[in-house]
């Protein structure tokens, strides 16, 4: 795919969701002698979802692990759509975007399952 194709395939993208665990991270989950979950992100990937919002793509999270320091994060980050703990990836998705009026058709998706 030619660089120009690329960008016109992206124009009609209205909606991007991630997964957070092996996209935003490694994958990797540390938990204190508390019991306290915390996971490692990269300004970089910051960045880009601050520049996607920018652009006015919306952007949502869904998760399967319920995490304080993932939705934190995303808070930090504008990220308003946030599904975490979620048993049904698909449901959550459906969810979202049935409440941003947005099509199937017009979303991107990024995760390792």
């Amino acid at each position: 795919m030619k660089k120009n194709e690329f960008n016109y395939s992206l124009q009609n993208i209205n909606l991007f969701a991630f997964d957070v665990d092996g996209v935003f991270t490694d994958g990797r989950i540390y938990i204190s002698d508390s019991g306290v979950e915390s996971k490692d992100f990269h300004t970089h990937d910051g960045y880009g979802i601050r520049k996607l919002i920018e652009t006015g793509v919306e952007v949502a999270i869904i998760s399967g692990r319920n995490s304080a320091a993932v939705e934190q994060r995303m808070l930090d980050l504008g990220i308003d759509n946030i599904k975490l703990g979620c048993n049904n990836k698909v449901s959550a998705f459906e969810e979202i975007i049935t409440k941003l009026g947005i099509k199937v058709s017009e979303c991107g998706y990024a995760g390792d399952d």
